[in-house]
């Protein structure tokens, strides 16, 4: 997303936003991202904390965990194969998206 926008939280639920005309980079325009937002992170469906499936039963553990068991694997593909790890962007993402996903694969060594 591209566009500058003020959100406006009230009791910590974000309840309106507007475009931020002063914004460097949109300059006060307001891409359809940018509009849908709002709804995107007030989403009924929306992951707010880490799950791991366990079981077949989906139960919510700490980011501490998350990131520890999520390093250690990527670490032994860095170790022994590094080719098995796929980074996979969509024309969908914008320029920041895939340029992010490109460092973090460089930051893994997981890219020739």
């Amino acid at each position: 997303m591209g566009c500058g926008i003020i959100a406006e939280v009230q009791n910590g639920v974000w309840v309106r936003q507007e475009i931020a005309q002063d914004h460097p980079i949109s300059l006060g325009g307001h891409c359809c991202k940018g509009s849908d937002m709002i709804d995107m992170v007030r989403s009924h469906v929306r992951l707010k904390y880490p799950m791991k499936k366990e079981n077949g039963e989906w139960k919510r553990i700490s980011y501490e965990q998350a990131l520890s068991e999520i390093g250690e694997k990527l670490a032994a593909y860095r170790k022994e194969n590094p080719e098995s790890v796929m980074f996979l962007g969509s024309a969908k993402l914008n320029n920041e998206q895939a340029y992010y996903i490109r460092k973090f694969a460089a930051f893994l060594e997981l890219i020739m």
